[in-house]
């Protein structure tokens, strides 16, 4: 809406690197949502995660994967108007380095 931002889902993921930081080998310890928040009239709904994958406390080698998911649903309503989108976001760490999509 006019560019202004209402809702921030925010994850935090507790990493502990076996090498170079923010590549792999690493152990994904804990992760939570805090810091999601949303602006009135919007709240957030449904939120997930994060999840992660291998999971919680698993080592990943050199050359694997680690990531973490978080989702939810942003809702909007007011004087007969809806609003409803679908938010993501994925930490990827890998042998190259790390990213947020």
């Amino acid at each position: 809406m006019l560019g202004n931002k209402y809702g921030y889902l925010q994850e935090n993921v507790s990493e502990t690197f076996g090498g170079t930081s923010g590549q792999t080998p690493v152990t994904q310890n804990w992760g939570d949502l805090s810091g999601t928040a949303a602006t009135r009239p919007f709240y957030w709904d449904g939120l997930s995660g994060p999840n992660a994958n291998p999971g919680w406390g698993v080592y990943v080698s050199r050359t694997g994967t680690a990531s973490a998911l978080s989702s939810g649903t942003l809702h909007f309503s007011f004087l007969g108007v809806e609003y409803h989108t679908y938010a993501t976001i994925r930490l990827l760490i890998n042998q190259y380095g790390y990213s947020c999509q």
